[in-house]
């Protein structure tokens, strides 16, 4: 169905039918549930739904094996960030989920000394975006110490770590 036609029915139903039509919408599909919970929800539930996200961030980068670790689904947490994006969120709580990425991803490195292209793409990336967001929700001091702390992580990879802290810089200086 084309928007014009979409449009053009929900101008012809009264308002009445208008508000029935949104309650059916609402209890039919979970991501318009959604919607309105990050647009008209309390901070609890934002706060739930966020962490309920960064613990399947989390999940995709466990491990059983220290000796033969996985690897982390890089392309799952691809998926997951950018639902996240789609989404209405405050600039700091995006800021927030994009570093615990981070954290979680420098931990994996840190943990294992695995560091293939995909999970440095991934780092960089996500860094840059949590930096640019939690700069621009004016919240330098607030996590200043975790960006200092996922840098610290990737010591044992110089040139990532170097690559981070110039992303620091820039955004921050």
């Amino acid at each position: 169905m084309q928007k014009s036609t979409f449009t053009k029915y929900i101008q012809s139903l009264n308002e009445e039918e208008l508000r029935m039509e949104l309650d059916a919408l609402y209890g039919f599909s979970p991501d318009v549930k959604q919607y309105y919970v990050m647009e008209l929800g309390s901070e609890k539930d934002r706060k739930r739904i966020y962490d309920a996200i960064k613990k399947n961030i989390e999940s995709k980068y466990a491990t059983r094996s220290i000796r033969r670790p996985r690897k982390p689904r890089i392309s799952k947490i691809r998926a997951i960030l950018r639902n996240l994006e789609r989404q209405k969120s405050y600039s700091y709580e995006l800021g927030d989920v994009y570093l615990f990425n981070v954290e979680c991803a420098t931990a994996y490195v840190k943990k294992h000394w695995i560091l293939t292209d995909p999970i440095r793409n991934i780092i960089l990336e996500t860094y840059e975006k949590a930096c640019l967001n939690i700069r621009d929700a004016l919240l330098e001091d607030d996590y200043m110490d975790r960006i200092n702390d996922c840098i610290a992580n990737m010591k044992r990879q110089p040139s990532t770590a170097i690559e981070m802290e110039q992303i620091r810089d820039r955004i921050f200086d």
